[in-house]
């Protein structure tokens, strides 16, 4: 879990010139970061609660953690550059060095030649889903309402992804799909379960590219390796988009919305002139069965930490087919009242798997 502290570790390892012992607020850090595997220093200050007065202390310890060198991996913490172009003091980015790798004996952590030589843009998307994930961790365990029972990222879930085999143009392929993050979350009063896929979007794929991938996520949802996986048949596909401009980013959300509007079925009847019968009803309720399995979302990665509480309690998540954004959960009614819906914010967690299904087969078609 994040924020669980090390204890006992007190390996004496050169540093620098000198040798040092890791004391508990050293062990701390490195847990945290190898809980969100690729931190900056503002990532570790939101994640273990330090004070604002106390961001040069912390980042005095980084830079002792990563012997005060970048690219150096034989040490607690390796440090890179974040690569941009502006003048200035360059933010650094860290994840574990080898000395940690071996002290806290995990092998599943974030390796520095993964992002070396990265450019810009997937550095970003690895920095966004770690303060995703920060903002996450913090909200929760500030907040009674819900819980944090687990929290999945795709480093950890790649030692074993999920794949399943289907059939693509008569042929049988294998594919796999990891979610950049998976949240496990409980609402306290009721004890209902809302499993988010979380997808970072950093405006990369386009139009076929992500209708695949949609298809492909769907598939993967439906079969028993997700159950199997996740220990539960129910999710919500939750995308998070930033560009480089909030202008940008909205844009972005609108396509990423049309095109999964143009995977769901029956759209024709959304403008149909004529009167809906109680069969087109019918198949509208479908579709809309189909559109609560999704939300969009957009973020300024720069801001995340002015507004932690943003994404859980405010209405700014959209959903297929809807013109107003809603909250990510269902305010929480008395029990012997009727909850609100899909339409209100509830999320498409208790979708049955059949719903799933149809949607999946749907989508397996070009539209």
């Amino acid at each position: 879990m994040i924020n669980q502290p090390l204890w006992g570790y007190t390996k004496s390892t050169p540093s620098g010139g000198g040798f040092f012992n890791l004391n508990s607020k050293e062990e701390r850090i490195l847990q945290a970061v190898h809980d969100v595997e690729i931190v900056t220093l503002d990532d570790i200050i939101h994640l273990l609660q330090f004070s604002k007065k106390s961001r040069n202390h912390v980042g005095a310890i980084m830079r002792k953690l990563s012997g005060g060198r970048d690219y150096d991996d034989q040490q607690y913490l390796y440090r890179a550059p974040l690569p941009f172009s502006a003048k200035g003091a360059k933010t650094r980015v860290f994840c574990l060095g080898a000395r940690a790798r071996e002290v806290l004996a995990i092998e599943d952590a974030h390796r520095p030649s993964k992002f070396r030589y990265h450019a810009y843009s997937p550095i970003l998307h690895d920095l966004m889903l770690s303060r995703f994930l920060v903002v996450a961790t913090t909200y929760f365990a500030a907040h009674t309402d819900y819980k944090l029972l687990e929290t999945r990222t795709c480093y950890q879930l790649a030692c074993n992804p999920p794949s399943i085999s289907i059939n693509q143009n008569g042929q049988k392929t294998t594919i796999t799909v990891v979610p950049d993050a998976w949240l496990d979350i409980e609402r306290v009063s009721d004890g209902k379960v809302y499993p988010l896929w979380i997808e970072i979007d950093r405006s990369t794929e386009n139009y076929q590219k992500f209708k695949k991938l949609v298809r492909n996520r769907l598939a993967v949802v439906n079969s028993r390796q997700y159950e199997k996986t996740f220990n539960t048949r129910d999710v919500l596909l939750c995308y998070v988009t930033t560009a480089a401009t909030p202008e940008l980013a909205d844009i972005r959300l609108h396509n990423m919305l049309r095109w999964t509007e143009e995977l769901l079925p029956h759209k024709h009847l959304l403008t149909k002139k004529d009167e809906i019968t109680p069969a087109d009803e019918l198949l509208l309720k479908e579709r809309e069965q189909w559109a609560s399995l999704f939300r969009f979302t957009t973020v300024e990665y720069e801001k995340m930490y002015d507004q932690p509480h943003r994404l859980f309690t405010d209405p700014v998540w959209s959903k297929p087919d809807e013109t107003e954004q809603i909250p990510l959960f269902a305010p929480i009614t008395h029990p012997n009242r009727q909850e609100t819906g899909h339409g209100s914010g509830e999320t498409g967690t208790n979708l049955c798997r059949e719903n799933v299904a149809i949607c999946a087969e749907y989508m397996g078609h070009d539209s």
